[in-house]
Protein backbone atom coordinates (compact mmCIF):
# COMPACT_ATOMS: atom_id res chain seq x y z
CA UNK A 1 0.00 0.00 0.00
CA UNK A 2 1.70 3.20 -1.18
CA UNK A 3 -0.39 5.68 0.42
CA UNK A 4 -0.06 6.05 4.47
CA UNK A 5 -3.04 5.87 7.03
CA UNK A 6 -2.07 10.02 7.44
CA UNK A 7 -2.96 10.43 3.79
CA UNK A 8 -6.45 8.24 4.28
CA UNK A 9 -7.39 10.41 7.66
CA UNK A 10 -6.67 13.29 5.98
CA UNK A 11 -8.68 12.98 2.79
CA UNK A 12 -11.34 11.63 4.93
CA UNK A 13 -11.09 14.83 6.98
CA UNK A 14 -11.69 16.49 3.62
CA UNK A 15 -14.40 14.87 2.77
CA UNK A 16 -16.37 14.43 5.86
CA UNK A 17 -16.32 18.32 6.09
CA UNK A 18 -17.07 19.15 2.21
CA UNK A 19 -20.43 20.48 1.83
CA UNK A 20 -20.87 19.51 -1.59
CA UNK A 21 -18.95 17.06 -4.01
CA UNK A 22 -18.94 16.21 -6.92
CA UNK A 23 -18.12 12.06 -8.45
CA UNK A 24 -16.58 11.21 -11.75
CA UNK A 25 -14.54 9.20 -13.58
CA UNK A 26 -12.49 8.88 -17.22
CA UNK A 27 -14.39 9.13 -20.20
CA UNK A 28 -15.73 5.83 -21.96
CA UNK A 29 -16.22 4.70 -18.49
CA UNK A 30 -15.60 1.15 -17.27
CA UNK A 31 -17.18 -1.14 -14.29
CA UNK A 32 -14.42 -0.27 -12.01
CA UNK A 33 -14.78 3.73 -12.40
CA UNK A 34 -18.82 3.65 -12.70
CA UNK A 35 -18.41 1.11 -9.72
CA UNK A 36 -16.61 3.15 -7.67
CA UNK A 37 -19.05 6.45 -8.55
CA UNK A 38 -22.08 4.62 -7.26
CA UNK A 39 -20.50 3.13 -4.81
CA UNK A 40 -19.46 6.31 -3.40
CA UNK A 41 -23.02 8.12 -4.51
CA UNK A 42 -25.05 5.60 -2.13
CA UNK A 43 -22.46 5.79 0.63
CA UNK A 44 -22.82 9.90 0.82
CA UNK A 45 -26.52 9.38 0.32
CA UNK A 46 -27.10 7.27 2.70
CA UNK A 47 -24.81 9.61 5.11
CA UNK A 48 -27.25 12.45 4.26
CA UNK A 49 -23.73 14.17 2.18
CA UNK A 50 -24.88 16.07 -0.93
CA UNK A 51 -22.92 14.68 -4.09
CA UNK A 52 -23.22 14.51 -7.58
CA UNK A 53 -22.38 12.05 -9.72
CA UNK A 54 -21.72 13.09 -13.17
CA UNK A 55 -20.09 11.13 -15.93
CA UNK A 56 -18.01 12.55 -19.15
CA UNK A 57 -20.13 10.91 -21.61
CA UNK A 58 -22.50 8.22 -22.33
CA UNK A 59 -22.46 4.60 -20.34
CA UNK A 60 -22.32 1.18 -21.74
CA UNK A 61 -25.23 -0.71 -22.25
CA UNK A 62 -24.08 -3.07 -20.11
CA UNK A 63 -24.38 -1.07 -17.02
CA UNK A 64 -28.20 -0.34 -17.31
CA UNK A 65 -28.76 -3.20 -14.79
CA UNK A 66 -26.66 -0.46 -11.98
CA UNK A 67 -29.17 2.00 -13.21
CA UNK A 68 -27.05 4.64 -14.13
CA UNK A 69 -29.63 6.96 -15.67
CA UNK A 70 -31.22 7.48 -11.84
CA UNK A 71 -28.04 8.40 -10.10
CA UNK A 72 -25.65 10.14 -12.67
CA UNK A 73 -25.74 12.82 -15.01
CA UNK A 74 -23.83 12.87 -18.45
CA UNK A 75 -22.45 15.71 -19.16
CA UNK A 76 -22.67 16.00 -23.08
CA UNK A 77 -26.23 17.08 -21.99
CA UNK A 78 -25.25 18.93 -19.62
CA UNK A 79 -22.65 21.16 -20.49
CA UNK A 80 -21.73 22.70 -17.91
CA UNK A 81 -21.67 22.95 -13.75
CA UNK A 82 -23.01 25.75 -13.12
CA UNK A 83 -23.03 25.45 -9.11
CA UNK A 84 -19.78 26.13 -7.34
CA UNK A 85 -18.28 22.78 -5.46
CA UNK A 86 -15.88 21.93 -2.59
CA UNK A 87 -14.40 18.55 -4.14
CA UNK A 88 -14.34 16.77 -7.01
CA UNK A 89 -13.68 13.04 -6.61
CA UNK A 90 -12.30 11.43 -9.48
CA UNK A 91 -12.43 7.64 -9.50
CA UNK A 92 -10.33 5.39 -11.71
CA UNK A 93 -7.50 7.85 -13.43
CA UNK A 94 -5.37 10.14 -12.08
CA UNK A 95 -4.82 12.14 -15.61
CA UNK A 96 -6.82 15.13 -15.81
CA UNK A 97 -6.80 14.84 -19.62
CA UNK A 98 -8.75 11.62 -19.28
CA UNK A 99 -11.76 13.25 -17.83
CA UNK A 100 -12.53 16.08 -20.11
CA UNK A 101 -14.27 18.00 -21.18
CA UNK A 102 -15.11 17.92 -18.26
CA UNK A 103 -12.42 18.83 -16.42
CA UNK A 104 -11.82 22.31 -17.77
CA UNK A 105 -15.71 23.02 -15.81
CA UNK A 106 -13.80 20.82 -12.76
CA UNK A 107 -11.32 23.64 -12.67
CA UNK A 108 -13.88 26.54 -12.67
CA UNK A 109 -16.38 25.42 -10.49
CA UNK A 110 -14.86 23.05 -7.97
CA UNK A 111 -12.05 24.68 -4.91
CA UNK A 112 -10.30 21.26 -5.12
CA UNK A 113 -9.61 18.08 -7.26
CA UNK A 114 -8.57 14.76 -5.86
CA UNK A 115 -7.72 11.45 -7.47
CA UNK A 116 -8.34 7.98 -6.51
CA UNK A 117 -6.60 5.24 -8.25
CA UNK A 118 -4.99 2.23 -9.07
CA UNK A 119 -3.23 3.06 -12.04
CA UNK A 120 0.52 3.47 -12.57
CA UNK A 121 1.30 7.60 -12.35
CA UNK A 122 2.72 8.57 -15.87
CA UNK A 123 6.16 9.25 -16.22
CA UNK A 124 5.79 12.08 -18.86
CA UNK A 125 1.77 12.82 -17.73
CA UNK A 126 0.27 15.21 -15.34
CA UNK A 127 0.78 14.50 -12.07
CA UNK A 128 -2.19 14.13 -9.29
CA UNK A 129 -3.19 16.36 -6.64
CA UNK A 130 -2.59 16.82 -3.21
CA UNK A 131 -4.69 14.34 -0.83
CA UNK A 132 -4.97 12.03 -4.02
CA UNK A 133 -4.93 8.13 -3.53
CA UNK A 134 -2.94 6.70 -5.82
CA UNK A 135 -2.25 2.57 -5.35
CA UNK A 136 -0.78 0.61 -8.47
CA UNK A 137 -0.93 -2.54 -6.18
CA UNK A 138 -5.20 -2.75 -6.13
CA UNK A 139 -5.73 -4.83 -8.61
CA UNK A 140 -8.66 -2.07 -8.97
CA UNK A 141 -9.71 0.80 -8.11
CA UNK A 142 -13.20 -0.56 -6.43
CA UNK A 143 -10.92 -1.94 -3.83
CA UNK A 144 -9.15 1.41 -2.58
CA UNK A 145 -13.43 2.44 -2.31
CA UNK A 146 -13.93 -0.46 -0.16
CA UNK A 147 -11.25 0.37 2.41
CA UNK A 148 -12.46 4.37 2.28
CA UNK A 149 -15.51 3.46 2.60
CA UNK A 150 -14.86 1.13 5.80
CA UNK A 151 -12.24 3.66 7.35
CA UNK A 152 -15.06 6.22 6.85
CA UNK A 153 -17.61 4.25 8.85
CA UNK A 154 -19.87 3.42 6.67
CA UNK A 155 -21.79 0.39 6.96
CA UNK A 156 -22.41 -1.61 4.02
CA UNK A 157 -25.75 -2.70 2.36
CA UNK A 158 -26.52 -4.16 -0.90
CA UNK A 159 -26.74 -1.49 -3.22
CA UNK A 160 -22.92 -0.53 -2.66
CA UNK A 161 -21.84 -3.52 -2.19
CA UNK A 162 -23.18 -4.63 -5.64
CA UNK A 163 -21.26 -1.73 -7.16
CA UNK A 164 -18.36 -2.32 -5.67
CA UNK A 165 -18.63 -5.93 -7.00
CA UNK A 166 -19.08 -5.21 -10.77
CA UNK A 167 -15.53 -2.90 -10.02
CA UNK A 168 -13.57 -5.99 -8.64
CA UNK A 169 -15.16 -8.27 -11.02
CA UNK A 170 -14.86 -6.06 -13.94
CA UNK A 171 -11.36 -4.99 -13.60
CA UNK A 172 -9.91 -7.75 -12.83
CA UNK A 173 -12.14 -9.88 -15.38
CA UNK A 174 -13.44 -12.52 -13.46
CA UNK A 175 -9.85 -12.48 -10.75
CA UNK A 176 -7.37 -13.02 -13.88
CA UNK A 177 -5.66 -10.14 -13.01
CA UNK A 178 -5.76 -10.19 -9.56
CA UNK A 179 -1.85 -8.38 -9.17
CA UNK A 180 -0.92 -12.24 -7.30
CA UNK A 181 -2.67 -10.88 -4.33
CA UNK A 182 -5.84 -12.81 -2.34
CA UNK A 183 -7.36 -9.21 -1.26
CA UNK A 184 -9.73 -9.29 -4.30
CA UNK A 185 -10.95 -12.50 -3.17
CA UNK A 186 -11.70 -11.68 0.37
CA UNK A 187 -12.92 -8.28 -0.54
CA UNK A 188 -15.53 -9.90 -2.50
CA UNK A 189 -16.25 -12.89 -0.30
CA UNK A 190 -17.48 -10.18 2.21
CA UNK A 191 -19.50 -8.07 -0.37
CA UNK A 192 -20.89 -11.33 -1.00
CA UNK A 193 -22.61 -11.22 2.14
CA UNK A 194 -25.05 -8.06 1.12
CA UNK A 195 -25.21 -9.22 -2.54
CA UNK A 196 -28.78 -11.36 -3.21
CA UNK A 197 -27.61 -12.71 -6.94
CA UNK A 198 -23.81 -12.17 -7.85
CA UNK A 199 -24.40 -14.67 -10.44
CA UNK A 200 -26.68 -12.36 -12.20
CA UNK A 201 -23.67 -9.41 -12.13
CA UNK A 202 -21.12 -11.96 -14.25
CA UNK A 203 -24.52 -12.16 -16.75
CA UNK A 204 -24.79 -8.76 -17.03
CA UNK A 205 -21.24 -8.21 -17.58
CA UNK A 206 -19.93 -11.15 -19.61
CA UNK A 207 -23.26 -12.79 -21.27
CA UNK A 208 -25.13 -10.70 -22.45
CA UNK A 209 -24.02 -10.78 -26.27
CA UNK A 210 -26.26 -9.66 -28.43
CA UNK A 211 -26.43 -11.10 -32.20
CA UNK A 212 -25.50 -7.50 -33.69
CA UNK A 213 -21.95 -7.44 -31.47
CA UNK A 214 -21.84 -11.25 -32.43
CA UNK A 215 -21.93 -10.39 -36.04
CA UNK A 216 -19.74 -7.28 -36.11
CA UNK A 217 -17.39 -9.39 -33.93
CA UNK A 218 -17.02 -12.14 -36.43
CA UNK A 219 -16.41 -9.39 -39.01
CA UNK A 220 -13.89 -7.90 -37.30
CA UNK A 221 -11.94 -10.80 -36.18
CA UNK A 222 -11.85 -12.05 -39.75
CA UNK A 223 -10.61 -8.59 -41.06
CA UNK A 224 -7.47 -8.71 -38.09
CA UNK A 225 -4.07 -8.18 -39.26
CA UNK A 226 -0.87 -10.06 -37.71
CA UNK A 227 2.55 -8.88 -37.26
CA UNK A 228 5.83 -9.70 -35.77
CA UNK A 229 5.74 -12.97 -36.77
CA UNK A 230 1.73 -13.44 -35.39
CA UNK A 231 2.53 -12.05 -32.63
CA UNK A 232 0.73 -8.29 -32.64
CA UNK A 233 -2.61 -8.29 -33.40
CA UNK A 234 -4.37 -5.45 -35.01
CA UNK A 235 -8.14 -4.90 -34.99
CA UNK A 236 -9.62 -1.55 -36.91
CA UNK A 237 -13.37 -0.40 -36.63
CA UNK A 238 -15.53 2.55 -37.07
CA UNK A 239 -17.87 4.68 -35.16
CA UNK A 240 -20.27 4.20 -37.60
CA UNK A 241 -20.28 0.78 -37.50
CA UNK A 242 -20.63 0.70 -33.51
CA UNK A 243 -23.72 3.53 -34.43
CA UNK A 244 -25.26 0.89 -36.79
CA UNK A 245 -24.80 -2.08 -34.84
CA UNK A 246 -25.96 0.36 -31.79
CA UNK A 247 -22.51 -0.77 -29.98
CA UNK A 248 -20.22 1.97 -28.17
CA UNK A 249 -16.54 1.66 -27.50
CA UNK A 250 -17.22 0.11 -24.44
CA UNK A 251 -18.28 -3.56 -26.32
CA UNK A 252 -15.34 -2.77 -29.36
CA UNK A 253 -13.13 -3.12 -26.16
CA UNK A 254 -14.53 -6.37 -24.90
CA UNK A 255 -13.02 -7.54 -29.08
CA UNK A 256 -9.51 -7.47 -28.22
CA UNK A 257 -9.74 -10.24 -25.74
CA UNK A 258 -10.80 -12.90 -28.38
CA UNK A 259 -7.24 -12.17 -30.83
CA UNK A 260 -5.42 -12.34 -27.23
CA UNK A 261 -6.92 -15.92 -26.92
CA UNK A 262 -4.83 -16.64 -29.65
CA UNK A 263 -1.42 -18.55 -29.10
CA UNK A 264 0.97 -16.83 -30.84
CA UNK A 265 -0.36 -13.48 -30.18
CA UNK A 266 1.10 -11.24 -27.25
CA UNK A 267 -0.39 -7.99 -27.68
CA UNK A 268 -3.54 -7.32 -29.62
CA UNK A 269 -4.38 -3.56 -30.39
CA UNK A 270 -7.91 -1.66 -31.33
CA UNK A 271 -8.16 1.83 -33.62
CA UNK A 272 -11.21 3.11 -33.23
CA UNK A 273 -12.28 5.69 -35.85
CA UNK A 274 -14.25 7.66 -34.31
CA UNK A 275 -14.06 11.04 -36.80
CA UNK A 276 -12.02 11.84 -39.35
CA UNK A 277 -9.24 13.04 -37.29
CA UNK A 278 -10.06 11.20 -33.65
CA UNK A 279 -9.08 8.06 -32.90
CA UNK A 280 -9.54 5.34 -29.64
CA UNK A 281 -6.06 3.35 -29.19
CA UNK A 282 -7.01 0.24 -26.68
CA UNK A 283 -3.99 -2.18 -25.83
CA UNK A 284 -3.78 -5.87 -24.53
CA UNK A 285 -0.95 -7.69 -23.60
CA UNK A 286 0.06 -11.34 -22.26
CA UNK A 287 3.38 -9.87 -20.55
CA UNK A 288 4.58 -7.08 -22.56
CA UNK A 289 4.34 -3.53 -20.84
CA UNK A 290 1.65 -1.74 -22.70
CA UNK A 291 1.63 1.22 -19.87
CA UNK A 292 4.83 2.37 -21.58
CA UNK A 293 2.93 1.63 -25.32
CA UNK A 294 -0.15 3.68 -24.45
CA UNK A 295 2.04 6.97 -23.23
CA UNK A 296 3.84 7.09 -26.69
CA UNK A 297 0.24 8.03 -27.56
CA UNK A 298 0.10 10.52 -24.88
CA UNK A 299 -2.32 7.56 -22.70
CA UNK A 300 -1.80 5.44 -19.62
CA UNK A 301 -3.40 2.28 -17.81
CA UNK A 302 -1.95 -0.79 -16.94
CA UNK A 303 1.13 -3.13 -17.44
CA UNK A 304 -0.99 -5.63 -19.11
CA UNK A 305 -4.22 -3.14 -20.06
CA UNK A 306 -3.98 0.79 -21.50
CA UNK A 307 -5.47 2.78 -24.01
CA UNK A 308 -5.28 6.64 -25.74
CA UNK A 309 -7.09 9.03 -27.57
CA UNK A 310 -5.87 10.61 -30.80
CA UNK A 311 -7.26 14.12 -31.41
CA UNK A 312 -6.38 16.28 -34.56
CA UNK A 313 -4.56 13.04 -35.70
CA UNK A 314 -4.62 13.44 -39.31
CA UNK A 315 -3.84 10.21 -40.65
CA UNK A 316 -4.14 6.43 -39.55
CA UNK A 317 -1.90 5.84 -36.75
CA UNK A 318 -1.50 2.33 -37.14
CA UNK A 319 1.69 2.64 -38.93
CA UNK A 320 2.81 4.68 -36.02
CA UNK A 321 1.39 2.32 -33.51
CA UNK A 322 3.36 -0.50 -35.10
CA UNK A 323 7.12 1.11 -35.24
CA UNK A 324 6.50 1.98 -31.21
CA UNK A 325 5.84 -2.09 -30.71
CA UNK A 326 8.76 -2.84 -32.35
CA UNK A 327 11.20 -2.63 -29.42
CA UNK A 328 8.55 -5.17 -27.30
CA UNK A 329 8.92 -7.34 -29.81
CA UNK A 330 12.63 -8.06 -29.27
CA UNK A 331 12.30 -8.47 -25.26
Amino acid sequence: MPYTKTQITQLISKIQSARNIILTTHKTCDGDGLGSVLAFYHAFKKINKPARAITVDKVSQKYHFLSPEKYTENFEKLKTIREPTEIALVFDTNDYRRIQPLYKELKKHCQEIIYIDHHPILDTGPKPSPYSIIDPTAASTSEICYFLLNEMGVSMDATIATALYVGIVFDTQRFHFTRNSEISHKICADLCQYIKNNESIYTHLFGMTSLNKMTLLSQTINQTEYFYKNQVAVLEITKEELNKNNLDVGDACDFLDMTLDVNSTQLSVLIVHLSKDQYKLSFRSKKWNVSKLAEVFQGGGHKNASGATLVNYKKNPKPEILKAIQPLTQQ
